[in-house]
């Protein structure tokens, strides 16, 4: 899009009361993945109720282990002293780490008040100073918010209405220009989204009246954003959301000039560049009124092979194109190759073992590295690059399966322009494979660590492999990295239009949504069409 670039990042990412000690260390990490960071500060305490207890905080463990197991959890709401103080913190973090051209923060915080009525909503303000609001009531907050040119965007909107959902009764446009499709509790599109808001029990089913769709069928307008609603330091964890937005520059004024123009998206780990119009109008915005037929237009670069595209008029699927297979098997060119790393012990088989941190490269003669795409989830890895090498570390926790775990694996996706005598060369902790790239267009290539594996049961349990009767303990359980099969530019570079020949009188909005081979997708914002 000409006169703006591509930006990237999270606007759900929770500093909690116990975690002061790694404000610096959040923001600092996130600069090496992310353009901007409007952080979510989170005023809230875990505390518990009990005959023994009355109302006391858990986080300092207060009374007996025998009272605690026995008390009823609940958050805090409203004020406290301490969130007081971490505000001014949180303040003075966000403006050490603002560096224009390089990497923006916003300060912000996750609204205390009457959530359960109103829904969740977090708060930002273009610049440090602002106080962190004790208001209780929705309305009350939009008003103080306006004149100080404060926002507030909606998030998890489709749980029910009346227990966190968002209340579409209320809605501001200027202070919520954007509202949160896609996170780590799933999504909120609609009631039948092809994917699903299952993340958080807790929290209750996915319901009608609080969606995406039912604000925007209420006439309500804002674009869509996703973002991670992490909660352990971690900005813009892979798989739980991240924000796109097309700014004029990298700096505060530019960031927030995107968000008020909505032009902005949302996907779900991979990261899809994506543009839409319709009418002629990029997405976010109003087109002028007109008649006849609405042409809308896309221009993807996916992260993986495209499946499909489906352009949706006022919630409802209107038009489907499936790319799937339509591409034929290259020998060069320029490819998308995705390194895995992870798998390993499983905690519910019995194991204790460290993380693994791998330390590799890849490099190309024959062509060169257009770009390294890190699709991380936890701290510890880290990529770089140059036009015929990336070297990158890649670390990974041990997984549990008794648990939702997205930490499982890290990756990396490699766009590489290829001779067709070229050589891709992966190095792995010293040991080296090499390929053509026909080989990678061809096929996966998947590496086991039996060695390792064998090492670690003898160590941990004793064990042989002439003692145990079933082997699949071994392959369960091996770290392991994989490259995947390469896909050519044709699968993952798309163009194209459809036209509705028969759009409804009156207003209607249209949006896109995308989703690749690999179930990672993208939603546009929408654009207003009136004829």
């Amino acid at each position: 899009m000409d006169g703006f670039q591509l930006y990237w990042g999270d606007s759900h990412c929770n500093i909690r009361v116990f975690q002061e000690d790694i404000f610096d260390e959040t923001f600092a990490e996130a600069r090496s993945r992310l353009d901007f960071l409007p952080i979510a500060y989170y005023p809230f305490e875990h505390e518990c109720a009990s005959p023994f207890l009355g109302l006391a905080v858990t986080n300092d463990r207060s009374g007996s282990p025998a009272e605690v197991s026995s008390a009823l959890g609940l958050e805090s709401i409203g004020q406290r002293p301490l969130f007081l103080r971490q505000w001014d913190k949180v303040n003075e973090i966000t403006r050490a780490h603002n560096d224009p051209g390089a990497f923006v923060t916003l300060p912000g915080y996750e609204w205390h008040g009457n959530r359960i009525r109103w829904g969740d909503h977090n708060v930002f303000f273009p610049e440090e100073g602002h106080p962190l609001l004790d208001t209780n009531e929705l309305p009350d907050l939009f008003r103080q918010l306006s004149p100080v040119g404060g926002l507030a965007f909606p998030h998890h909107t489709a749980y029910r209405v009346g227990e966190r959902g968002k209340d579409w009764s209320f809605h501001d446009p200027d202070v919520s220009p954007l509202a949160e499709i896609f996170s780590s509790h799933g999504c909120s599109e609609s009631i039948d989204s092809p994917f699903a808001m299952s993340h958080n029990s807790n929290m209750g089913p996915r319901t009608s009246g609080g969606t995406i769709v039912d604000g925007l069928l209420k006439g309500h307008k804002f674009g869509f954003i996703a973002s991670s609603d992490a909660h352990y330091g971690y900005a813009g964890p892979w798989g739980r959301g991240l924000m796109a937005l097309y700014a004029r520059e990298l700096t505060r004024d530019g960031i927030l000039e995107a968000i008020r123009s909505r032009r902005a998206y949302g996907v779900t780990g991979d990261r899809i560049e994506l543009e839409f119009t319709a009418d002629g109008a990029f997405m976010g915005r109003e087109a002028p009124q007109g008649s006849g037929p609405v042409e809308v237009r896309w221009n993807l670069r996916c992260s993986d092979a495209l499946d499909r595209i489906e352009i949706l008029r006022n919630g409802r699927v209107l038009h489907v194109y499936s790319h799937r297979g339509k591409w034929r098997t290259p020998a060069g060119g320029r490819i998308k190759v995705r390194l895995e790393t992870g798998w390993g012990p499983d905690t519910a088989d019995g194991f204790k073992t460290p993380l693994r941190r791998w330390s590799g490269s890849l490099a190309l003669s024959g062509g060169r590295i257009i770009a390294a795409e890190p699709c991380f989830t936890v701290k510890g890895s880290s990529v770089s690059l140059d036009k015929s090498r990336s070297s990158f570390t890649l670390t990974n926790h041990q997984r549990d399966t008794r648990t939702r775990d997205h930490t499982a694996t890290q990756a990396l996706v490699f766009e590489l322009v290829c001779a067709e005598d070229g050589r891709i060369t992966l190095n792995m902790d010293g040991a080296e494979t090499s390929y053509s790239p026909r080989d990678l267009c061809m096929d996966e290539h998947l590496s086991v660590d039996y060695e390792g594996i064998h090492r670690i049961v003898e160590e941990q349990f004793g064990l042989a492999p002439a003692d145990i009767p079933n082997h699949d303990v071994y392959y369960h359980n091996a770290w392991k990295h994989r490259l995947s099969r390469a896909v050519p530019e044709e699968a993952y570079a798309v163009q194209g239009a459809f036209v509705d020949e028969s759009p409804p009188p009156g207003e209607s909005f249209y949006y896109m949504r995308v989703i690749q081979e690999n179930g990672q997708a993208a939603w546009s914002s929408p654009v207003w069409v009136r004829r």
